[in-house]
């Protein structure tokens, strides 16, 4: 993935873009948007005889706090795409640890809320995909979606150059792990891993 960063104003983080609308040592408040990838049954074979999802873009706000090797983020995005027309907020926390000048380790702790749209688009099984694919009906409704925990690894090969690595894992709550899909044909336990190159311009 890639990341980059331009001043202290602008940057791209994988999917997720931003720009920094006001802010101070402390606190900082962006304008945010990122993309959301489709769904269909190529991704899996249980989805045939759903809908399919559209790509699509998300945007919203988000608040930042910092303080020393602290830092947390609240951010609310919503489907601007029409293609599941839900709301999300996301809140992440964490804390960097300095190596040494080139390297450092970042934990960080997140968790995601959902309304109905966004749950029952991804998660639910209207009446008539249920005769479709035999997977029984089922309505998803507004709340926690998931908690995770990520571990990165930052190293500053120069000024400018950034390589990241990091791995976690997710856990969905609530009527999402509650779904059929999740449920009976996958799992609430959801391992990720990432590669990012930055420059910062």
């Amino acid at each position: 993935m890639i990341f980059a960063e331009y001043g202290e104003r602008f940057y791209l983080r994988g999917t997720t873009a931003g720009v920094r609308l006001w802010g101070n040592r402390m606190w900082g408040l962006d304008a945010v948007a990122r993309y959301h990838s489709a769904r269909d049954s190529d991704d899996n074979s249980i989805l045939e005889g759903l809908e399919e999802i559209d790509a699509g873009i998300d945007g919203g706000l988000a608040l930042n706090v910092g303080r020393g090797p602290w830092k947390a983020q609240l951010a609310v995005y919503q489907d601007l795409s029409d293609s599941h027309d839900g709301l999300q907020i996301d809140l992440e926390a964490g804390r960097t640890f300095t190596l040494n000048p080139r390297l450092q380790l970042e934990l960080e702790a997140n968790a995601t809320w959902a309304d109905a749209d966004f749950t029952d688009t991804y998660f639910g099984i209207t009446p008539d995909q249920a005769l479709r694919t035999g997977l029984p009906a089922y309505e998803a409704e507004a709340g926690m979606q998931s908690a995770g925990l990520d571990l990165g690894l930052n190293y500053s090969p120069g000024r400018h150059w950034l390589v990241r690595a990091q791995v976690g894992v997710a856990r969905l709550l609530g009527d999402a792990a509650d779904s059929p899909l999740v449920e009976d044909h996958g799992s609430a336990t959801q391992p990720r891993a990432a590669l990012y190159i930055g420059y910062r311009f």
